[in-house]
């Protein structure tokens, strides 16, 4: 199962906090992975991830994510210091790229980067 990762809502992990844990520990001895999803932008560092046991963090793009994203600079940092990784999700806007690149996130999903991978003639690699 180490290919395996389940993703669980920031809202829901902290509105069920008893059954998430129960649930870590399942996930975790079957060696899986544990993504929190729908991580807004003015809630980045909010949930400790590192103490949820996360590996993967999904952080919303979203108009004026720019602004918010680098007042949370900080949170970030820890959170990608703590091993997690974060990815800059639902990015219809191409300039959500150098913004995250500029803040240490090199993960990217969304119509754009759709796009990008289209663009990429076969046998090579899109670039973020």
């Amino acid at each position: 199962m180490r290919n395996v990762i389940f993703e669980f809502r920031q809202a829901n992990i902290v509105e069920h906090f008893d059954e998430f844990q129960t649930a870590r520990g399942l996930i975790k001895d079957r060696g899986a992975r544990i993504a929190v999803d729908q991580i807004f932008p003015q809630t980045v560092g909010l949930v400790d991830l590192d103490y949820l046991g996360a590996s993967l963090a999904k952080v919303h793009w979203r108009p004026g994510a720019e602004e918010v994203l680098n007042e949370r600079k900080r949170a970030l940092k820890y959170i990608m210091d703590c091993g997690v990784i974060p990815i800059l999700i639902r990015v219809d806007d191409p300039n959500a790229v150098p913004v995250g690149h500029a803040l240490g996130i090199t993960a990217f999903q969304g119509f754009a980067i759709d796009g990008r991978m289209k663009d990429q003639s076969p046998g090579t690699a899109a670039q973020a």
